[in-house]
């Protein structure tokens, strides 16, 4: 599952049987996270090695949102998405306003 949190809830959420490599990070960014980032929204990832790959930061940025990546003093952050990103995926966090896509990465 792959997701994003903003101020207002879930943003964009993806399910994928794949594992989440570069393909299907770009394939999550192109058809569900950036037709619903704004400009000035801030975008923060982790150094997962699929963030890093060629057309990630441009696709981002290319939206007017701005690219950060986590530092020690997002550290917090990180760990309290990490506590809800858990939960949900258990069904303790089901909103009636998120919307899931499933795409297919086939190799």
């Amino acid at each position: 599952m792959l997701g994003t949190i903003g101020s207002q809830g879930w943003q964009a959420t993806m399910t994928t049987a794949a594992p989440t490599d570069g393909e299907v990070f770009l394939a999550f960014l192109r058809e569900v996270l950036c037709p619903t980032l704004r400009l000035g929204q801030i975008v923060v990832m982790d150094n997962l090695s699929a963030h890093k790959v060629l057309g990630v930061a441009v696709a981002i940025t290319a939206t007017g949102a701005d690219l950060h990546s986590t530092s020690l003093e997002l550290h917090d952050l990180k760990q309290n998405l990490t506590t809800k990103l858990e939960a949900f995926s258990r069904g303790a966090l089901l909103h009636d306003d998120c919307t899931f896509h499933r795409y297919e990465v086939r190799k």
